[in-house]
C-alpha cells in the first residue's frame, strides 16, 4: 500500500512537472508570436484600439497572456529597438507623413500670424508716437515773442 502511495505521488510529480513545462512552453511561444507581431508592425502596437484588438494564433488578448509575457512586452515596447522601428515605420508610413506636413503648416501658418501681430504692433506704436510728436507745440513756438517791426 505504500509502495502504491508512492507510486502516485511520483505520478502525480512528473504530471505537474510536465504541465509546467507545457505552461512554460506555451508562454514562451506565446512571447515569440507577440515579439514577432511587434517587430512585423510596430505602428499595431502603438496605442489604442490595435492593442486591444491584437489577438495570438491561439486566440488569447494581450490582457490574457501571463503577466511575465507582459511585461517583456511592455519592457521591449519601452526600449530603444521599438522606439528605432516605430520611427522607421512611421516615416514609411503616408498618413504619418501626411499629418506630419500639415503640422508643419500649421507652425509656419501660426508663425506668420505672430509676426503679423507684432508688426501692426509696432506700426500701431510708431503711429501714436508720431501722432504724440507732432500734436505737441514745439518749444521753440510756445515762447517765441513777436518782435515789432520798426516803422
Amino acid at each position: 500500500m505504500e509502495v502504491d502511495a508512492n507510486a502516485n505521488a511520483a505520478a502525480e510529480a512528473a504530471a505537474a512537472a510536465a504541465a509546467e513545462d507545457a505552461r512554460k512552453q506555451q508562454e514562451a511561444a506565446n512571447l515569440s508570436e507577440v515579439m514577432e507581431a511587434i517587430r512585423n508592425n510596430p505602428m499595431a502596437f502603438h496605442g489604442g484600439a490595435n492593442l486591444l484588438n491584437y489577438r495570438t494564433s491561439g486566440g488569447l488578448s494581450l490582457n490574457e497572456l501571463s503577466q511575465s509575457t507582459q511585461d517583456q512586452m511592455n519592457t521591449f515596447l519601452g526600449g530603444g529597438e521599438y522606439a528605432q522601428l516605430l520611427g522607421t515605420a512611421q516615416d514609411a508610413d503616408p498618413n504619418t507623413q501626411l499629418q506630419r506636413v500639415r503640422q508643419e503648416q500649421q507652425a509656419r501658418d501660426k508663425a506668420a500670424q505672430d509676426d503679423a501681430a507684432a508688426r501692426a504692433e509696432r506700426e500701431a506704436a510708431s503711429a501714436t508716437a508720431l501722432a504724440a510728436q507732432q500734436a505737441a507745440p514745439t518749444l521753440q513756438a510756445s515762447t517765441a515773442r513777436p518782435t515789432k517791426t520798426p516803422d
